[in-house]
């Protein structure tokens, strides 16, 4: 609901679901040291996620500079 708004409200508004394993974001939440969110939430996070089929996904295990490029490809930035 969320981003029929965003994108119905923004025309120029791209989509980018940075998607990630239960496993590697909970290890990511484990290793820092202060978030707003406790790691014990992340199986109801998941439970709740819709996963766009409007947007552009990448996978967040691969290296940051290969996932700054695939988005920078994709939308010719």
């Amino acid at each position: 609901m969320y981003r029929e708004l965003l994108v119905g409200a923004l025309a120029q508004t791209r989509l980018v679901y940075l998607r990630g394993s239960p496993a590697l974001i909970g290890g990511r939440l484990e290793a820092r040291q202060a978030h707003f969110m406790p790691p014990g939430l992340l199986a109801s996070q998941f439970e709740t996620l819709e996963e766009p089929d409007d947007a552009l996904t990448v996978d967040i295990a691969l290296p940051v500079d290969e996932i700054v490029e695939t988005i920078r490809g994709a939308f010719s930035i």
